[in-house]
């Protein structure tokens, strides 16, 4: 196994997950923010919406992560809490949905019972 794919493997026993507000999510849910933490364009979309909301065609641009990615890729950051969708007022038409980042912080600390990840939120 290359350095790259044993980085990217994440445990999914014995993870927990603690938000501000001792919070603790299922172990599912802390693998599923590793899993996309340890994914190179969920990370850099990331950054690109860390300070502001944008749509999938701004999103994409920025990254150079074709947009069919982008899609697939918001979703799985959305679905393991990473995300907060908004919406513009357009000129005409449907608004478009954009995104910016759920979280300021995260942060994985080895405990003896397994990893633990620490989400600080951002207000929507």
């Amino acid at each position: 196994m290359s350095e790259s794919q044993e980085r990217r493997r994440v445990p999914t026993t014995a993870v927990r997950t603690r938000l501000e507000g001792s919070t603790t999510l299922p172990d599912e849910r802390a693998a599923a923010v590793l899993s996309a933490l340890a994914d190179d364009d969920c990370r850099a979309i990331l950054a690109a919406v860390r300070d502001r909301y944008r749509s999938v065609e701004e999103i994409a641009a920025a990254t150079n992560v074709p947009t069919s990615t982008t899609y697939r890729k918001l979703d799985r950051l959305s679905e393991a809490g990473l995300l907060h969708e908004g919406s513009r007022l357009p000129c005409e038409g449907r608004p478009p949905t954009t995104y910016t980042a759920a979280v300021r912080d995260v942060r994985v600390a080895v405990a003896t019972e397994g990893p633990v990840v620490r989400v600080w939120r951002r207000p929507e």
